[in-house]
């Protein structure tokens, strides 16, 4: 596993008294390794960009499971009282659609073009419907992790995290997301629409959709994100 680059956190105001926690990116490679996450704990309270730095989710609390629960909830995978963890969701019941992602803020003092995200996906349950996937937005003017309406969110296909195992059992049965069997790796460069200027924020987003019937447990893992030539302003 990767140790996470420290990175400092700043409030951003936008227009009309928003404000929203980010973490600054001065260039170079931001990852996350999603280790501080806790390993145990059925509600583990979730808040946002002190949970992670940057850090924003749909929800206010989080499950530390081994895919063994069929409870719908923000998650953090991985095996119990192991350092090794992943974030996640299974999106199911009550939960409704799930949604999760980084905030950062252009501290490169210029504007950049594009950003490649990589990260590894982790199935932590099977289930008994169709495949799910954790879909990928981006957004340079959003204000909210889970509003749709408060920016304009561009879907990018290549870096949704496509459950690899659909079937099991009627209600699911766990797998080992930390089995190479049950990762798929997940990267590409994507063009930022109108450019990532300096001092904003981008926002990039993983939405579980609650899914008919039961529903898979899928997260992400060992996340790195770099941009390319950033253009002097």
């Amino acid at each position: 596993m990767r140790m996470n680059i420290v990175v400092f956190i700043v409030m951003v105001t936008l227009s009309g008294g928003i404000v929203f926690s980010a973490a600054d990116y001065r260039g170079g490679n931001h990852t996350e390794d999603f280790n501080s996450l806790k390993g145990t704990g059925s509600k583990i309270s979730w808040s946002d960009d002190k949970t992670l730095n940057g850090w924003h989710a749909s929800q206010s609390a989080y499950q530390a499971n081994d895919g063994t629960s069929k409870r719908g909830a923000l998650k953090s995978y991985g095996p119990k009282d192991n350092k090794d963890r992943a974030l996640g969701s299974m999106a199911s019941g009550t939960s409704g659609n799930i949604s999760y992602g980084l905030c950062l803020t252009n501290k490169t003092g210029k504007a950049i073009k594009s950003v490649t995200v990589s990260y590894t996906g982790e199935q932590w349950r099977h289930a008994s419907g169709t495949t799910n996937a954790l879909k990928f937005t981006l957004s340079t003017d959003a204000r909210k992790i889970d509003d749709d309406k408060s920016g304009k969110w561009t879907h990018v296909k290549k870096l949704d995290f496509n459950g690899p195992h659909d079937g099991g059992s009627a209600d699911g049965d766990a797998l080992d997301g930390n089995d190479i069997a049950n990762q798929v790796s997940v990267s590409a460069t994507v063009t930022i629409p109108g450019e990532w200027k300096p001092g904003a924020a981008l926002w990039l987003r993983w939405t579980d959709e609650n899914e008919k019937g039961y529903d898979q447990g899928l997260a992400i893992d060992d996340l790195t994100i770099s941009t390319g030539k950033e253009k002097k302003k």
